[in-house]
């Protein structure tokens, strides 16, 4: 904790920057509360990602210290129902923002509706970005979890899809995501009006 803490506290006092911690076991360590409640009292230290996977740490981190520091569980699923009951100030997250491509008002709205406290309004919005959650975390966030392994090939071509253009994973990642993959994907991006089939074509 000490190294950790030291480490930040060199970069608190020696660089103009605000700096936002991100908490995630892929980094080969996971911050402890009391470290982070160290952390926060530093003056450029102004906000946690807190990437561990676990909503309820989110929210015990965030009455420990989020007076001092902006707590965010990046989980935009569990966004409504954070900002709704528990305070929380914004999703610090992972891909949504683009993947959703030109369904992302809706998440924008479901966040200003979470906000004001509006759950029952912003519910059916909600719920029509499922199968977008649903497939982000099947080709990403299971194998996150599951394997601490970031599986960003699919990432890369449900970009494409949206009219990046992307290139292939280096090793030791796979280098392109495999047909049943891309399948999946086509498939709910088509059925949710993010793409079109001239999307896909143009992907091909």
């Amino acid at each position: 904790d000490d190294d950790i803490y030291g480490y930040f506290k060199y970069l608190n006092d020696n660089q103009p920057l605000a700096i936002a911690l991100y908490n995630t076991a892929t980094a080969g360590i996971v911050l402890n509360h009391g470290l982070v409640n160290r952390l926060a009292d530093l003056e450029k230290v102004v906000a946690i990602k807190n990437g561990i996977g676990n909503p309820a740490d989110s929210i015990a981190m965030r009455k420990m210290c989020g007076d001092r520091i902006v707590v965010t569980e990046p989980n935009e699923a569990f966004y409504l129902w954070d900002a709704a009951a528990h305070g929380a100030q914004a999703v610090y997250g992972t891909l949504e923002v683009i993947m959703f491509g030109n369904q992302r008002d809706k998440m924008f709205k479901v966040m200003e509706l979470a906000q004001q406290g509006k759950v029952d309004e912003a519910l059916p919005i909600y719920k029509e970005l499922e199968p977008l959650r649903d497939l982000l975390g099947e080709v990403f966030m299971a194998p996150l979890f599951g394997r601490n392994v970031y599986n960003l090939a699919p990432i890369k071509y449900w970009m494409e899809l949206l009219g990046y253009k992307m290139g292939v994973c280096r090793p030791p990642l796979a280098a392109r995501a495999d047909e049943k993959d891309k399948a999946r994907i086509r498939e709910v991006l088509l059925q949710v009006g993010a793409i079109t089939e001239a999307d896909v074509a143009a992907a091909a």
